[in-house]
C-alpha cells in the first residue's frame, strides 16, 4: 500500500468511527442497560452515584410481604419499569428509557440521572465495550506500507 492510500484509508477511517461505535454501542445495549439495571437494584443509586431515596416506614412492611428490599429505592416494585428499559443513540448521544408508562413520573421523582450511567459504568463501557472492537476494526484496515525506491 503506498503512502498516499494509506493516507486515504486513514481519512475514511476517521470518518467512519463515530458510525461504528454508534454500531458498536446498540449491539451491546443489552449489556448496557444491563449494568443500569444492577447498579439501580444493587446499590440504589443514580447515575452521579447518589442514593435515590429510602423507603419510607409505611412502605417497609408492604415490601417484606412481597420478598423485595427495604434498604433502599430499587425502581422495581413489579417490574416493568426494568422490563420496559431500553438504549437509543441520538446524535452522538446515547438515551436510556423505558417504555413503562411510569417512566416520566419516576424521572421526575428521582431526577434523569437515574437513567444515566455513573462516570465508572461509563468508562467500563468504553474501556471494555468499545475500545476492543475499535480495536478490531482498526487492525481490520491496517495494512503495510510499500515504499519504492
Amino acid at each position: 500500500m503506498t503512502i498516499e492510500a494509506y493516507i486515504a484509508s486513514l481519512k475514511t477511517m476517521q470518518k467512519d468511527l463515530p458510525k461504528k461505535v454508534d454500531e458498536i454501542i446498540l449491539k451491546n445495549k443489552g449489556l448496557i442497560v444491563g449494568m443500569l439495571k444492577f447498579r439501580l437494584y444493587n446499590k440504589g443509586t443514580d447515575g452521579n452515584g447518589m442514593l435515590i431515596g429510602r423507603y419510607s416506614k409505611n412502605t417497609i412492611p408492604i415490601k417484606i410481604a412481597n420478598s423485595q428490599k427495604t434498604s433502599f429505592i430499587t425502581l422495581r416494585d413489579q417490574g416493568h419499569f426494568y422490563a420496559g428499559m431500553f438504549l437509543e443513540a441520538r446524535k452522538n448521544e446515547y438515551v436510556i428509557d423505558s417504555t413503562d408508562r411510569k417512566a416520566d413520573l419516576l424521572v421526575q421523582i428521582y431526577g434523569k440521572s437515574i437513567m444515566e450511567l455513573t462516570k465508572e459504568q461509563q468508562d467500563n463501557v468504553v474501556s471494555n465495550i468499545i475500545d476492543p472492537d475499535i480495536q478490531k476494526y482498526l487492525n481490520g484496515l491496517s495494512g503495510s506500507i510499500e515504499i519504492d525506491l
